[in-house]
């Protein structure tokens, strides 16, 4: 009597799900260019005459409230769908990607819904979801039981590599060839680098006191 061997084979992304460049996973180490990019970066964070770096920060309660504005516009004769009641967000999304005929429709219409549960997973950290995602977005590579992202457990350890990657981040998007203005931020770099040690603190040390001023809402 012979036995029917099982069927196995390997689950594939579509390709309108694959990311389209090599991924490579930055390390934890911050070299020397990474430090001064990001020293650099601070020292002019925020301020509104800079002509190469500009950034506008919109804080959670500002982007609610831009959100809650817009979907009472749009729903102001649908008081359900204003409260969420019976509303199936995700197949909504799935609704408007066929719709517009996104590559994404088909592989997104089969996705079903997991929350995942993470040994690195924050509690505390409310401000920092975006180095994460950054650090998400290299890592994942669609196994759950292979994710591995080089984050400790939440506390010191984690807050250090959060610091780090946040240095190294910077320097990658700062220094990358596609970055329009790379030439002129390497020399405003070396220009920052090569001040007197003691103006060079007291400016980063000014810069980071009064970073949340600084900032244009």
């Amino acid at each position: 009597m012979t036995h029917a061997r099982p069927l196995c084979r390997n689950v594939k992304l579509g390709d309108s799900l694959k990311f389209p460049y090599v991924v490579r996973i930055l390390d934890f180490n911050v070299s020397g260019e990474d430090k001064r990019a990001y020293e650099w970066a601070l020292s002019i964070f925020g301020r509104k005459v800079d002509p190469l770096l500009r950034m506008r920060v919109v804080d959670e309660k500002t982007q609610y409230g831009i959100f809650r504005g817009n979907l009472e516009e749009a729903a102001r004769h649908w008081p359900n769908l204003m409260k969420m009641k019976g509303i199936d967000l995700q197949r909504m999304v799935i609704k408007h990607l066929i719709t517009v005929d996104h590559a994404a429709a088909k592989d997104m219409k089969g996705v079903v819904q997991e929350r995942a549960t993470m040994i690195w997973q924050m509690q505390h950290n409310g401000y920092d979801s975006g180095v994460f995602t950054m650090r998400h977005t290299e890592t994942f590579m669609g196994d759950m039981n292979l994710w591995k992202t080089g984050y400790s457990e939440e506390g010191q350890r984690q807050q250090t590599q959060l610091e780090d990657l946040k240095k190294k981040y910077v320097a990658k998007i700062a220094l990358h060839d596609q970055n329009l203005v790379k030439t002129a931020m390497k020399k405003e770099i070396e220009r920052f680098t090569s001040m007197d040690p003691d103006i060079k603190l007291h400016i980063l040390g000014q810069a980071y006191e009064t970073r949340f001023e600084r900032l244009e809402f």
